[in-house]
């Protein structure tokens, strides 16, 4: 028996790149949630719209519960969360990683100026991460950047992971 009150139901991405001329990239951009009931990546790419231009700030909905924010969604997005349990209070990390190429310099770099990421579950408070500072995101800066889970006040939270105990999501699939 699949509980549904606590699975991930949308998800609400927000990336502000950097102003710098070199900022932007046309490379591939992808969002992990890893937890202690699975997790996946989600592709953060839009047909036929430039996502990733220096200076601005772009916002992505991934399934029905983030549509309420808005946002573009992401060509592999919809059903995306239909397809598997994620359970949201389960959720330990969520990163960023940028498709890198096989150079070790030069690739086409991201500089992020800030994200935030909001998980949504019915039945559940929604969850806020978001980036700790600007970060480079290239083969020479590293690909990936963890995200931070803040509370109400958007003070950092000391998130531990239960050793024992059930989650709050099942399946008997």
């Amino acid at each position: 028996m699949r509980l549904m009150m606590s699975n991930l139901g949308g998800i609400f991405v927000s990336l502000t790149t950097a102003s710098q001329w070199w900022a932007g990239t046309d490379d591939h951009l992808y969002l992990g949630v890893v937890g202690t009931v699975g997790g996946r990546e989600f592709a953060l790419n839009v047909e036929g719209f430039n996502d990733f231009e220096e200076g601005t700030v772009v916002t992505y909905s991934i399934d029905p519960g983030a549509a309420v924010f808005g946002g573009r969604v992401p060509e592999t997005a919809p059903g995306a969360l239909a397809e598997m349990t994620i359970c949201q209070p389960n959720v330990t990390h969520l990163y960023l990683r940028k498709q890198g190429d096989r150079t070790f310099t030069g690739d086409d770099a991201r500089r992020l100026s800030s994200a935030f990421v909001y998980l949504i579950a019915s039945g559940s408070p929604t969850r806020v991460f978001k980036s700790t500072g600007p970060a480079t995101l290239g083969n020479e800066y590293g690909l990936q950047l963890w995200l931070a889970e803040i509370g109400h006040s958007g003070s950092y939270l000391n998130a531990r992971i239960p050793i024992e105990g059930g989650a709050d999501c099942e399946s008997d699939d």
